[in-house]
């Protein structure tokens, strides 16, 4: 009799755990806050999204941002006096420290290989475009207009931030503007793959279309 309840009750058992519902058992991962869950959570509390926001400007002024261990990597400032040195705006008289002087005297520029500012231009001007992609797509993606008037402005502020990572790229990496070079390849949504370049005028038309957009979410 013991043997038969005890196999009534396995049997009673497999059929409870059949019949969950599999909803129930498929729950959000926990240890990480995905970008749906970012976009619901900032309609209840935006300050969670302008913390994704205050990160991105965070980033700007990071030492190292740029994947090196050079003094010379310290964000979006490091880039504004290497530019300033390139196009004489900017005289470096002396070289007691020795930073920048390779950059002055246009050896860095004319060896790629040589990481600063080659590399980690791209590097830092992509992160921050990725960054703000997170945001955007966090709340309804590119086309989206958020109903609150604080994610709108987040979103707004994210736009801008991506149509000046575009520029700055546009700046570096071509000598001069025309609408059919390719120069860069285009990223507007988190975690697209590796793409081929865009032309100039395709590049320009996003930055635009981006500005544009930011004027009218602030």
């Amino acid at each position: 009799m013991k043997k038969i309840n005890f196999i009534l009750c396995i049997i009673v058992a497999s059929l409870f755990l059949s019949s969950c519902d599999e909803e129930f058992l498929d729950q959000r991962p926990t240890s990480f806050i995905s970008n749906e869950d970012l976009g619901e959570t900032a309609l209840i509390n935006p300050s969670i999204v302008e913390g994704n926001l205050r990160g991105i400007y965070n980033q700007m002024v990071t030492a190292y941002i740029g994947g090196t261990g050079n003094q010379e990597d310290f964000g979006h400032k490091s880039f504004d006096l290497m530019s300033d040195l390139l196009s004489s705006d900017m005289a470096q008289i002396g070289a007691r420290f020795n930073r920048f002087v390779n950059l002055s005297n246009l050896l860095w520029t004319n060896d790629p290989s040589i990481t600063l500012p080659n590399y980690t231009a791209w590097r830092f001007y992509y992160r921050i475009i990725n960054s703000a992609n997170l945001i955007i797509a966090a709340n309804g993606g590119n086309d989206a207009v958020p109903a609150s008037d604080a994610v709108k402005g987040v979103v707004g502020q994210a736009k801008a931030i991506r149509a000046f990572g575009y520029f700055y790229l546009s700046q570096y990496y071509a000598i001069e503007y025309d609408a059919n070079a390719e120069i860069l390849p285009i990223y507007v949504n988190p975690g697209e793959s590796g793409k081929a370049k865009s032309t100039m005028g395709e590049v320009y038309d996003l930055i635009i279309s981006d500005l544009n957009s930011a004027i009218r979410a602030l």
